[in-house]
């Protein structure tokens, strides 16, 4: 079973830290995810976002 948003979020070391990773969650801030077969990983932010 994946776990929920919630069981992720209190991994956080802080509200701060959650706050980017649900940030960064959100499928629109991403170019590509998982279909660039010339990438490891296969993800890419959007220009202008900085990890």
């Amino acid at each position: 079973m994946a776990p929920t948003v919630e069981q992720i979020l209190a991994l956080a070391p802080d509200a701060a830290s959650a706050k980017s990773g649900r940030d960064l969650g959100v499928a629109r801030k991403w170019v590509t995810l998982n279909r660039n077969e010339s990438k490891d990983g296969g993800a890419e932010l959007k220009p202008g976002h900085i990890l």
